[in-house]
């Protein structure tokens, strides 16, 4: 009967119509009955306190998650050698925990744990230790050690592509990393060099993830116009947009700022009569959804006023500047706070 319990607690657990909520409930009944078959301290006790750190994980709870996990690698440690695939997967997404909870060194802490032991299981020219490598090297971006992270993240990059092939969506991924973490070092030369090879690669496989390909445009346009080629940045800008738009709709803040940074694009090629529509609509939906007083809708007034300017229309400039300055005399000031959802 128990067995039975068990195999019907699984099925639960995993059917795709089961809410996160009602997944934990099953796989916490799982676990009493796998300790009341198998003993407290039975690999399949630890495998499950994983699983249920997975969902919990998901869900949001990293706390609860940490915890199941800290138990799940301790059963499996004492019952397989300390060094074994389903902890290094383990110890990976508790890593992952605490990096959601914003503590760096005890991710690092576990993330160099893991990735050392797959160097020790696998190899260290092997892709599944790339793989933790390129985490370590996320949570050293993420700490602020980003000279290490560089180290780690081109290290990651090159077994990849050694074993995959320029192409690979993984190697894009790394390159990614890699030109994130050289834009916020201002290696804008390195950072361009990664973020056009990643976005390539990305643009040219039909199994990308949308979030991937929306991130390397993203910035691949702000390090061009961190370069003063905003000629390049524009298609890009033009493509964010049209994301933006198809995901949330045209009068949505996010796209409001993505047609604020195209109207940037534009002015600085001369494309004025271009660049005028994109600033009003982005001015629009701002003051309508942030409001006023937002430091989003103040620069977009700014670069606006700045447009009316340059084409010899001062009235309408100076307009747009007494704006800023009665928001600026408000003793509120400018806040950063949303007014519609």
């Amino acid at each position: 009967q128990q067995l039975q319990r068990l195999h019907f607690l699984k099925q639960q657990a995993e059917n795709p119509d089961t809410s996160s909520a009602e997944s934990i409930i099953s796989i916490e009944e799982m676990i009493v009955v796998a300790e009341t078959l198998f003993g407290e301290e039975a690999p399949i006790v630890g495998k499950l306190n994983c699983q249920l750190a997975g969902i919990r994980q998901t869900a949001g709870d990293m706390d609860g998650a940490s915890s199941n996990y800290h138990a799940g690698i301790d059963i499996l440690r004492e019952k397989y050698c300390p060094i074994h695939p389903e902890i290094v997967a383990a110890q990976s997404a508790l890593a992952n925990c605490y990096l959601e909870m914003g503590e760096f060194r005890t991710a690092i802490a576990n993330l160099k744990a893991s990735t050392s032991m797959a160097a020790q299981l696998f190899g260290e020219e092997s892709l599944q230790y790339a793989r933790q490598a390129n985490q370590l090297g996320v949570a050293y971006y993420r700490g602020g050690d980003l000279d290490t992270a560089e180290q780690i993240l081109k290290g990651a990059e090159a077994i990849r592509r050694q074993s995959l092939g320029e192409e690979h969506l993984l190697v894009g991924h790394s390159l990614l990393n890699v030109g994130i973490v050289m834009l916020d070092q201002r290696d804008y030369s390195s950072a361009v060099h990664c973020l056009e090879r990643a976005e390539s690669i990305f643009a040219g496989s039909t199994e990308t993830s949308s979030e991937l390909l929306f991130k390397s445009r993203n910035k691949l346009a702000t390090v061009y116009m961190l370069i003063q080629q905003p000629d390049l940045a524009e298609p890009l800008l033009t493509l964010l947009i049209e994301s933006r738009k198809a995901e949330f709709g045209d009068d949505h803040p996010d796209v409001a700022m993505f047609e604020f940074r195209y109207g940037i694009a534009l002015a600085r090629q001369g494309k004025y009569e271009l660049a005028e529509p994109a600033f009003v609509h982005a001015l629009e939906v701002q003051e309508e959804q942030l409001g006023l007083n937002n430091r989003e809708t103040i620069k977009t007034i700014q670069a606006y006023a700045m447009l009316l300017a340059r084409t010899g229309r001062e009235d309408e400039a100076k307009a747009q500047a007494e704006r800023i300055i009665r928001v600026a005399s408000r003793p509120e000031g400018a806040d950063s706070t949303i007014r519609k959802p």
